[in-house]
């Protein structure tokens, strides 16, 4: 996509400032990044025309992999795939999976790449990054249109025990790494519109794959394949 390289260097640049907030703050610095480029294999995230979701993801991730591991020889870099291969039988299970190989790599932070997709609104265009929350303006169903395409990946709040469980949850989140994975959102947030992109902001969303990783954890939208502007 065409914010593929603007992407690459915002996240680089916040890897410096990374690194140093953390040690001020957490005693240590950013010694292992997880890249996860979404879907894969069986699970193609969003298609629009010939253009699939999971390979764009991958483009990316490999790409962002390759200049940290060149200019931050110091960091380690684990993917959770570097192939077109899903990771679990289900979906579900492909999510876990992720979340699996950052929590065993030890991982300090978790950026997860995706591509947005709104199939009956072509003129939506924009950047956005998720962490793990649960916004004001979602139904208890998980009811927006412009996540028809990643509905799946979202945990179900229909259910009252799950949804319980998920507020305690973010509440806890709240002193342990939501306040580090709502910084760096924000920063990559920032540094998108001193690159001139259309800023939609940080949103809080339950999914599942943050929702399991033990770490600072944001998930980047690069805009929307079905805007040819942007693909």
């Amino acid at each position: 996509m065409k914010h593929s390289v603007g992407f690459l260097l915002v996240v680089f640049t916040l890897l410096f400032a990374a690194t140093n907030m953390f040690a001020q703050n957490a005693g240590t610095g950013v010694n292992v990044i997880v890249i996860d480029a979404g879907h894969g294999g069986a699970f193609p995230g969003a298609i629009y025309g010939k253009v699939k979701e999971k390979d764009l993801n991958l483009k990316v991730a490999l790409k962002l992999g390759a200049l940290i591991e060149e200019e931050l020889p110091g960091v380690k870099v684990v993917y959770t795939r570097k192939t077109d291969v899903a990771l679990g039988k289900t979906l579900n299970d492909d999510l876990t999976a992720r979340a699996n190989i950052a929590n065993r790599a030890g991982g300090d932070f978790f950026i997860s790449i995706h591509a947005n997709a709104a199939p009956k609104a072509t003129s939506v265009y924009g950047v956005e990054t998720i962490i793990m929350g649960e916004s004001e303006k979602e139904t208890r169903y998980n009811e927006s249109a412009l996540y028809d395409n990643n509905r799946e990946e979202l945990i179900d709040m229909s259910d009252e025990n799950t949804a319980a469980m998920v507020r305690a949850y973010i509440q806890n989140l709240q002193f342990t790494y939501g306040e580090y994975s709502e910084m760096m959102a924000r920063l990559i947030q920032e540094e998108y519109v001193k690159l001139g992109y259309t800023n939609r902001g940080v949103r809080k969303q339950p999914l599942k794959v943050l929702y399991a990783t033990d770490m600072p954890s944001v998930l980047t939208e690069l805009g929307f394949m079905t805007n040819k502007s942007e693909l």
